[in-house]
């Protein structure tokens, strides 16, 4: 051995310490370890280097939202908000940081209502006051993300409004368009109404009237997406409405203009895709879907769709080699990091593999990957899916624990569950 490879670092010994701080719950030093191992090592062992970053950032993430969770429960809030900053810094999802971000401003707000000297009693700010503040700080949030130039319409709302599209974007879609209609009938309507009240028609499956209020705000909001990251499209919330009303035909003649594979909104290209394989015209969604995919390599929906229509042309294999590459880490820019882990991609990579084209044991990998990401539990789909991995195995005993529970989550409407003990047994499952 040469004098400089007796200096040579052990970068195998330090991922290995790594895991070991992670797993002794320290997932701050493991992170620093395993982001200074990613740096330095040979290709052989940077796949392993790349996950385990992964691993303990995201642990790390859930390390600091916890100790936000442990300060709000004792109610001080601006320590709370403190960690969800922590929290933004390391999460790499953007829309879990805009919530975390939008929670952190929320808390912070609260702080503000208490140390406000027009209350004389703290206690009446925490029933009542606070409770507005947090309201009002989440729909600020909610209009921050907008674009400038529709974000004056969203502003200077009355108390109802902001109210009930709070409560549209936490899933009370009922309870906001009943709001939206009393603003209609006493107010008038216009372009942020409409746009408001069409999401929550659509949302409690009153496609007609969805169609007619996203229709009116298209008009007058304008094609391009209403925030950055493209989510919010009126001519896509459109074209799902329109789908069952007006037909595919109409929402791909529509939509074909504003979906040009170079410039056009995430939202409305895969709704433009979905009208081209609605009408039968799977080259054309084909070679859209590729085309995008390129553009916007970090959408997982893009590749996850193209796989199915490769499947349906007998093409698994290469569907398989799509979604394992949209799953695998990435070094663009010179930063190495796994993306967040899309649990649909896992699934869908999963029953590939399980349909004869693939390699049953990479489906057992894939759903340790996504009990990993729901913290040890499973929901039904995975269930459905271990029971067909069991089987591939030759282990009918774990296939019927696997499909019973699956079973048992259906009927009980549970969401998720730790696997039983049965099938939790070191060597048997995950």
């Amino acid at each position: 051995m040469t004098p400089i490879g007796w200096f040579k670092k052990d970068w195998g010994a330090v991922l290995a310490k790594a895991e070991s701080v992670l797993s002794e719950g320290d997932p701050v030093h493991a992170l620093e370890l395993a982001l200074k191992a990613a740096r330095k090592v040979d290709a052989d062992l940077a796949p392993r280097a790349r996950e385990l970053v992964t691993r303990a950032r995201a642990a790390v993430v859930d390390s600091v939202i916890a100790k936000a969770d442990a300060a709000e429960a004792e109610g001080d809030w601006e320590d709370a908000a403190d960690w969800l900053s922590a929290a933004v810094e390391q999460v790499g999802d953007e829309w879990r940081a805009r919530e975390l971000e939008a929670r952190r401003e929320a808390l912070l707000a609260r702080a503000d209502e208490e140390r406000s000297p027009f209350v004389a009693d703290p206690d009446i700010a925490m029933e009542g006051q606070a409770d507005e503040g947090l309201e009002e700080a989440h729909y600020e949030a909610l209009v921050e993300m907008l674009r400038a130039d529709v974000r004056p319409g969203w502003s200077g709302r009355p108390e109802a409004f902001r109210r009930a599209v709070v409560e549209l974007n936490e899933g009370r879609a009922a309870e906001a368009l009943a709001v939206f209609d009393e603003l209609a009938a006493s107010e008038g309507e216009d372009a942020a109404l409409r746009f408001e009240r069409g999401r929550a028609r659509l949302a409690t499956g009153d496609t007609g009237g969805a169609v007619e209020d996203l229709e009116a705000a298209w008009e007058s909001l304008g094609d391009e997406p209403l925030e950055a990251s493209g989510a919010l499209s009126a001519p896509a919330l459109w074209a799902e409405a329109a789908m069952e009303i007006r037909g595919a035909e109409e929402v791909a003649r529509r939509l074909e203009p504003l979906a040009e594979p170079e410039r056009g909104g995430p939202e409305v290209c895969l709704a433009y895709a979905a009208a081209l394989l609605s009408t039968g015209r799977v080259d054309e969604a084909r070679s859209h879907l590729e085309s995008v995919g390129r553009r916007l390599p970090k959408d997982p929906r893009f590749p996850r769709l193209l796989a199915a229509v490769l499947t349906q042309a007998g093409e698994a294999p290469r569907a398989i080699a799509l979604l394992e590459a949209a799953i695998a880490p990435s070094c663009a820019g010179g930063s190495c990091g796994r993306p967040p882990k899309d649990l649909a991609t896992l699934r869908a990579l999963a029953a590939l593999h399980l349909g004869g084209d693939g390699e049953p044991d990479r489906a057992r990998e894939l759903l340790a990957l996504v009990a990993q990401e729901r913290r040890g539990r499973l929901a039904a789909p995975d269930y459905d899916l271990l029971a067909r991995y069991y089987e591939a195995a030759g282990d009918e005993a774990a296939a019927g624990e696997a499909r019973a529970e699956a079973e048992r989550l259906q009927s009980t409407g549970e969401l998720e569950s730790a696997p039983p003990p049965a099938l939790a047994t070191s060597g048997r499952v995950l």
